[in-house]
């Protein structure tokens, strides 16, 4: 059990490290490709492991990048109390996954959306233009399907992609409101482009891929990387549609507003929950600000968009190569 811990881990770990000399040589470094590599951390080591059950042999040892054998000879050699340090540090992590992750996707999952939608006729037909304009990029796949635009009446400014296997989009009556025509549009196309990358359901498989690994901190590094860079990646695909990243960017600003006069001024009077609700909001602030930088006409990867399938698969073998030498 101690082997495959610390094999699932230093693989982890290997694709991370192989996805930053990438970074280096690929540029720029669109975020689709960010986003694939980092489903394939999550993805290959418990694949490997699989496989590797099943009876297939490892590389001869002189051809092994790291041998397992020797950490957990060494760590055993090192006697109880190291083993419960690493024991401690795994579980430690597992209980950030059970209270970061594990009860909000559950709650999420299980809670109904319940809510009074209203036409708006400037929003379906702001919805029916983009969605032509992913038709007519031969983005279809997911798109041509019929998809609903619906406008809760909530004042509370938000746009969400709802649903599993028939996603609704979500745009608040507050953030109608609050948006022009092109930002609107803008927001349209950045929930259009979730649905293009797998919606809900994908997010869904590689967070029960990151359940498998939840005592691991690699994975955990990884998932988080990911959640961004799947944000930064339907941010640059609706870029490349839309042809008006400024929009884009105000949308944002203007989605972040609301959330910086929440919280109260007298930090006496904060409660836990208060506490917990200003952490999470100064995490989605950071989150929107390196979104607001990425979309700065200087730093834009206009034109790369998704990943070609030749290149998913040549990504694959040479991360699941890198992997098959860790035994």
């Amino acid at each position: 059990m101690l082997t495959f811990l610390i094999t699932n881990i230093f693989h982890s770990f290997a694709g991370l490290v192989w996805i930053h000399g990438l970074k280096r040589v690929l540029k720029p470094f669109s975020p689709a490709l960010d986003s694939f590599t980092l489903e394939l951390v999550l993805l290959l080591p418990p694949v490997i492991a699989l496989i590797r059950a099943f009876g297939v042999p490892a590389l001869p040892e002189h051809f092994s990048l790291i041998r397992i054998a020797d950490w957990t000879g060494a760590l055993n050699d090192a006697g109880p109390l190291a083993i419960g340090f690493v024991i401690a540090f795994l579980s430690g992590t597992f209980l950030i996954f059970i209270v970061q992750e594990f009860f909000p996707v559950w709650t999420l999952l299980t809670e109904r959306a319940d809510f009074v939608s209203k036409p708006n006729p400037d929003l379906e037909s702001s919805f029916e233009q983009i969605k032509g304009a992913f038709i007519r990029a031969g983005m279809h796949r997911r798109i041509a399907h019929p998809v609903k635009v619906l406008c809760p009446a909530v004042k509370y400014p938000f746009a969400a992609l709802h649903g599993l296997l028939d996603p609704v989009l979500l745009l608040s009556e507050g953030l109608v409101r609050k948006l022009d025509r092109d930002e609107l549009t803008s927001v349209l196309a950045h929930e259009l482009a979730h649905l293009h990358y797998g919606a809900n359901l994908r997010m869904l498989f590689t967070w029960a891929l990151r359940a498998l690994q939840s005592y691991n901190p690699v994975s955990l590094i990884a998932f988080r990387a990911l959640s961004e860079a799947r944000e930064a990646s339907c941010d640059d695909l609706a870029v490349l549609l839309t042809k008006n990243p400024r929009a884009l960017r105000s949308a944002l600003l203007k989605l972040s507003e609301p959330q910086r006069d929440a919280h109260p001024a007298d930090a006496n009077s904060v409660s836990l929950q208060e506490a917990y609700d200003e952490l999470l909001h100064r995490a989605e602030f950071q989150s929107t600000h390196r979104r607001l930088e990425a979309l700065a006409p200087d730093k834009q990867n206009i034109g790369i968009g998704p990943v070609s399938g030749p290149m998913k698969a040549a990504l694959t073998m040479m991360m699941g190569g890198l992997m098959w030498t860790i035994a």
